[in-house]
């Protein structure tokens, strides 16, 4: 097949999706059973997916006016609800929060993931609904979109009817049974999986767009390119190789509005996104090394080939259920073949697409750039862009006769890979589906008694935990109840606490100032989180007394390393458990000031002291930040530090007893 120009091929493609739908639908066969074949094969798929969904998560858990909590989803929980409390009260998307790591910016860098979830949970709050109800409905909008975008992408992409249903199937599947992507929208990373899967159309409306040159698709893609990104950035890392040889490769053909458009759809992603890129930039020296995560290389391609976990930094928390994405890719690259060789016009996107994909995924911790944004990640983008391409496997196999001219080996050897491949997806559905496990017999009494079930890895037994959303857990609500009334009683002193969950999930629910949460948040900050560097061994002598001292901690909450601080009596007293969790007191005094004194109250933006000497420097323990000033007739000065690289507040003796500082935007 020659290559005939943009218009010739992509009206070869289109011809071929009506081949295959002719071929299923000659005239004369029109029973009433082959025309309600396909929508009753989707009304069982959506059923299914709607039940599974329901399990997952519960109507109770997700439509009330409580967030739904745990692991990552705390994390957007706080930054979701201090940027709608700075947008609400000053008009501005990003705040200093006082609550967090002796102070620190929300709003900015770290939650660049967050932004169409705090925008949504803002507009949806200003409707009428509570924020926990609104920024749990954007959990329930991701997998809700899914279905729909799956079909229009396979639309855009020339699929025919066959191949369409496939594209949404074994979309649903990957969505639900791949470890990484149902592990990673079950612990708070709905907008990262949520992107993987929406960046198919763009992709499909560029590719259009680029081999038919029609406008429309350009005008469709510049908002939904712009909101994209909203919901993640580093969907621009998905999709910039595939649109940007798209764009290469019909460069000539495109006229001058055609290059308008493209420069269109680049402005306006960048316009709807500068008002938090450019407060990013503002504070970029505040970002930290964070290649830590996620840092793939070979041995993580064959582990997870096979189906194990070798580093669960890379991978994720749970076990490693890949079956359904080898599937999508191994039919993807057989796809990609045929399509090469007979030159059809989606191949080149695809190719390099799924090419860069798999480098970044599997190769990234090799390539210093890619080890900064988590490579692993791009293994879920990577399954969602091969649906196209192993759906349209599909269709050419079943939409023709090629199957019929196969000879009888070829059937046997895919009746054996058929047999060996089967149980692995069915074990893949059933590690995230428990209640479809039976229950492992336990050993009668005459039996050889096995009393360490710990080591047996099989699905069952010991019984397989459920990845759905339950909320904050007994011990989680009733250790913020004591927090909340501690804090309500007016004590000083911030509250140190080891998991990062718990201390995000305290820094939200309460008014307590907490130094702990995510311990690999990549700015400067951290530095005030002693678990970030002692995350199990006891610190050298007087560490943990120096920092006690120097970030004010009146409480040090422990849920897994116990005996390292029951060995410091000294500094410590054993006052409250709540299990696993235990709360210690320090018994050296506590102050916010580290020269001076007085007394301090703290909120969004605003450090408000009172009762100082005028006649004496103040140098208050909360971290330092550019835009401070002090009021009145009074200036704020950076007190620096060692090991901590953001430093503290001065204000030089002259100033009232009572002063203000104030983030000044």
């Amino acid at each position: 097949m020659k290559d005939g120009g943009p218009e010739q091929l992509a009206a070869g493609v289109f011809d071929d999706r009506s081949r295959s739908m002719n071929a299923a639908h000659r005239p004369g066969d029109g029973k009433l059973a082959r025309r309600i074949a396909l929508p009753l094969a989707y009304a069982v798929l959506l059923a299914a997916y709607a039940a599974a969904m329901l399990y997952w998560e519960p109507p109770r858990v997700l439509f009330k006016d409580e967030p739904v909590s745990g692991r990552d989803l705390d994390t957007h929980i706080g930054q979701t609800f201090r940027v709608v409390e700075a947008l609400d009260r000053f008009g501005e998307s990003w705040a200093y929060d006082p609550q967090l790591l002796a102070g620190h910016l929300e709003g900015v860098i770290f939650d660049a993931d967050n932004k169409a979830w705090e925008l949504w949970t803002f507009a949806l709050s200003h409707l009428g609904l509570g924020k926990g109800l609104a920024f749990n409905l954007f959990i329930a909008l991701a997998p809700a979109l899914l279905p729909f975008v799956l079909f229009v992408s396979a639309r855009l992409f020339g699929l025919g009817r066959g191949a369409r249903f496939a594209v949404v199937a074994l979309g649903l599947g990957v969505w639900c049974f791949d470890s990484f992507i149902h592990w990673g929208w079950w612990e708070g990373m709905i907008a990262y999986m949520m992107a993987s899967y929406l960046c198919l159309l763009p992709l499909g409306l560029f590719y259009r767009f680029a081999t038919e040159r029609r406008l429309r698709y350009a005008i469709a893609l510049a908002p939904l390119m712009a909101a994209l990104h909203l919901v993640h950035p580093y969907s621009f890392f998905i999709l910039v190789v595939p649109m940007t040889v798209l764009y290469v490769r019909h460069f000539r053909a495109f006229a001058p509005r055609h290059h308008l458009a493209v420069a269109g759809i680049a402005a306006a992603t960048i316009a709807v996104n500068a008002y938090w890129l450019l407060v990013d930039l503002g504070f970029w020296h505040y970002v930290v090394n964070s290649g830590y995560m996620g840092a793939t290389t070979i041995g993580h391609l064959a582990t997870d080939y096979v189906g194990i976990v070798l580093d669960r930094a890379v991978s994720g928390g749970g076990g490693m259920r890949s079956g359904f994405r080898f599937l999508a890719v191994g039919a993807a690259a057989v796809s990609l073949l045929f399509w090469g060789k007979e030159r059809d016009p989606r191949f080149l996107a695809f190719a390099v697409g799924l090419g860069g994909l798999f480098v970044a995924g599997y190769l990234g911790g090799y390539i210093p750039p890619l080890r900064q944004v988590q490579p692993y990640r791009f293994t879920a983008p990577l399954a969602f862009l091969s649906l196209i391409p192993a759906a349209h496997l599909v269709e050419r196999l079943f939409a023709s006769d090629a199957l019929r001219r196969l000879p009888p080996r070829v059937y046997a050897v895919g009746a054996i890979a058929v047999i060996a491949a089967v149980p692995r997806l069915a074990r893949d559905v059933m590690y995230f589906l428990p209640p479809l496990v039976p229950e492992a017999a336990e050993l009668k009494d005459e039996r050889p008694k096995i009393t360490d079930a710990v080591g047996f890895s099989n699905i069952g037994y010991p019984r397989q935990m459920e990845f759905r959303h339950t909320g904050m857990t007994e011990d989680q609500a009733a250790l913020a109840d004591w927090v909340a009334a501690r804090v309500a009683e007016g004590e000083p002193g911030r509250y140190l606490v080891e998991n990062w969950n718990l201390g995000e999930l305290l820094a939200w629910k309460t008014k307590a100032e907490v130094l702990g949460g995510f311990r690999l948040r990549n700015v400067k900050h951290s530095a005030a989180n002693f678990f970030r560097f002692f995350p199990t061994d006891p610190p050298p002598k007087g560490v943990l007394k120096a920092f006690l001292k120097r970030y004010a901690v009146r409480y040090v909450i422990t849920t897994v390393t116990h005996e390292r601080f029951r060995a410091e009596k000294k500094l410590l007293r054993k006052v409250a458990q709540f299990p696993p969790h235990i709360v210690f007191e320090s018994r050296q005094n506590v102050s916010y000031f580290a020269e001076g004194s007085g007394s301090v109250e703290a909120s969004l933006n605003r450090i408000a002291v009172r009762g100082t000497a005028p006649g004496e420097d103040v140098v208050l323990r909360y971290h330092w930040l550019e835009t401070f000033v002090c009021e009145p007739r009074c200036a704020v000065k950076h007190e620096r530090l060692k090991d901590d690289p953001v430093g503290f507040i001065r204000i030089a003796a002259g100033h009232p007893a009572d002063f203000d500082v104030v983030n000044r935007y």
